[in-house]
């Protein structure tokens, strides 16, 4: 049995020893939106504890606590939802509760068919993908933390937590990003490619622009300008009527040209420039436009 050392506190949110992802996520969303359980201690039992020792204070997650806790929902034909998504249920708002969908879907899957990456696949993605995703998906990341301390739950809900932390903040992000999609994109004549500005967060904005249908991008951001395509493209962003523009402009030597001929540009987040360019992004949009059309 493991105690974490501010167990003494006032509020104690318990689950089960050697943590599982359900476990994790709902020790996180139990601190997050249980009312009084944000500053709680941690505490870890045996699957089977009776729930002896609990005051009106504290909380069980993801484990019975005889009677006592709080376990994912039964439906008719027995599969087990998660309990993540039953604390959510009942102290989230309806608005985080769209927000965190995406692990909501996960954590259910996960608990009903016991492995969501493999699940969520299907039966026809072949065995070097699902081995693939079951590393560096949730599972993986879980399993890594678990060696990584050698078994401590303490810091494994630790860590874990804070990539929840994390997620919950980037996906708040993501909706408030997807908000100024039609303010921050312009899409030209033909839909396959779009001009888009100052986007608050540039990754999840040219995501939904290639959902969309959407081939190629231009950005301008501050100074950093340049192209760069969906992997469903094959046209080159250096292609030379792009080159005519930029080298009219003189800033041929300023341009960066990615080997695989995905990106050409003058700037990015990973190598900003602190100097405007003199190319027209309109201009390139449009040219790139007409080459793919």
């Amino acid at each position: 049995m493991y105690t974490s050392p501010s167990e003494k506190n006032k509020n104690t949110v318990y689950t089960h020893i050697n943590v599982d992802l359900d476990a994790v996520a709902s020790v996180w969303a139990a601190k997050k939106f249980i009312p009084g359980m944000k500053h709680s201690s941690v505490a870890f039992r045996s699957a089977d504890w009776d729930g002896s020792g609990m005051n009106e204070h504290d909380c069980a997650v993801d484990i019975p606590a005889g009677g006592k806790g709080i376990k994912g929902t039964i439906a008719d034909d027995t599969s087990v939802y998660s309990c993540f998504s039953l604390i959510l249920e009942r102290y989230a708002s309806p608005e985080d509760c769209e927000i965190l969908n995406p692990l909501i879907t996960f954590l259910d899957t996960q608990d009903r068919f016991g492995n969501a990456e493999r699940r969520l696949l299907g039966p026809d993605v072949d065995a070097n993908t699902k081995q693939l995703f079951s590393l560096t998906g949730l599972n993986g990341i879980l399993r890594a933390t678990q060696f990584f301390y050698r078994g401590n739950d303490g810091m494994t809900v630790q860590r874990m937590g804070e990539i929840f932390e994390g997620m919950f903040g980037l996906l708040k992000k993501r909706k408030k990003s997807l908000l100024e999609l039609d303010t921050v994109a312009q899409i030209f004549p033909g839909g396959k490619v779009a001009l888009v500005r100052d986007a608050l967060l540039p990754g999840i904005i040219n995501f939904a622009l290639f959902e969309k249908g959407v081939k190629v991008i231009v950005y301008v951001n501050k100074y950093n300008v340049g192209l760069f395509r969906d992997s469903s493209e094959t046209i080159r962003m250096d292609h030379p009527d792009i080159k005519k523009i930029i080298e009219a402009a003189g800033e041929l030597d300023e341009w960066f040209a990615h080997p695989s001929g995905f990106l050409f540009a003058r700037g990015s987040r990973k190598a900003p420039v602190q100097t405007p360019s003199r190319v027209d992004p309109e201009k390139l949009a449009e040219t790139i436009a007409q080459l793919i059309t």
